[in-house]
């Protein structure tokens, strides 16, 4: 819609610019020039609220895979601190400790699955990283995009008030 309204102010410079030149020619294609100017603003802005809402989902999502990492190395650590206490005693130390054999077997496979686990969990903070790398990637360009708005804004809201005080003068 704003677009539509631009591309119309557009033809009426045009047609405007086709009237002889006159003081009136003059302000009327000031004042169309103004209203799309506004018009203008008024997309920029629009866009800057979509990317701010971008950035906050961003935000959100890279504190998400932060909190995650945090819990993912946590549990890793205790699992490497009972893998640690195990390493400590011998096999000799763990038979004798055990109650019959099976119960040693079933140690021994303990430690074994604990292994995979460490490894499962290993993968899933180096998945966690290079998500959170992607979303900070992504932040960047979404607030280098907000950036260039901003300036982009600035200078409408210029050309803006240009057009009005070069509008006063001519009335």
């Amino acid at each position: 819609a704003i677009e539509q309204e631009i591309k119309a102010f557009e033809k009426e410079t045009e047609e405007a610019k086709a009237l002889q030149r006159s003081l009136k020619r003059e302000i009327r294609l000031i004042g169309i020039s103004i209203k799309k100017l506004e018009k203008e603003l008024e997309r920029t802005e629009l866009a800057l609220q979509k990317s701010r809402g971008e950035i906050a989902a961003s935000e959100k999502k890279i504190g998400e895979l932060q909190a995650e990492i945090a819990h993912e190395h946590a549990s890793l650590r205790e699992i490497l601190l009972t893998v640690d206490q195990d390493d400590d005693a011998s096999l000799l130390v763990l038979l004798l400790n055990s109650q019959n054999l099976s119960r040693f077997w079933e140690g021994i496979q303990a430690l074994g699955s604990l292994q995979e686990e460490i490894a499962g969990k290993i993968t899933k903070i180096k998945t966690l990283k290079t998500a959170e790398e992607l979303a900070l990637a992504t932040l960047e360009t979404q607030e280098e995009q907000e950036r260039q708005l901003l300036e982009l804004q600035k200078s409408e809201r210029a050309e803006l008030a240009h057009q009005k005080i070069t509008k006063e003068v001519l009335l």
